[in-house]
């Protein structure tokens, strides 16, 4: 999967790019237990720089003071 233009300073359609990223997750983790693999598997995501809770004058958001990261993987013990 690939995706581009998350820098979203007007018209904020943030929400609206999450199910495609989604979707392509599920898929993977299906075909990765599939092949028996899921658990030797991580996948991980890191943002360089958040964005701002309030909304801009252009209906979208400003980079802010946090980033965004997520890690997932069959043999990863979350908490």
């Amino acid at each position: 999967l690939a995706q581009g233009g998350f820098d979203m300073h007007a018209g904020d359609t943030l929400f609206e790019r999450f199910p495609e990223l989604n979707h392509a997750l599920e898929k993977f983790v299906e075909e990765m237990k599939r092949q028996e693999i899921w658990d030797d598997v991580i996948i991980m995501m890191g943002s360089d720089f958040g964005r701002s809770i309030a909304v801009n004058s252009g209906g979208g958001t400003d980079h802010a003071w946090g980033g965004n990261y997520f890690m997932l993987g069959g043999g990863l013990k979350g908490g």
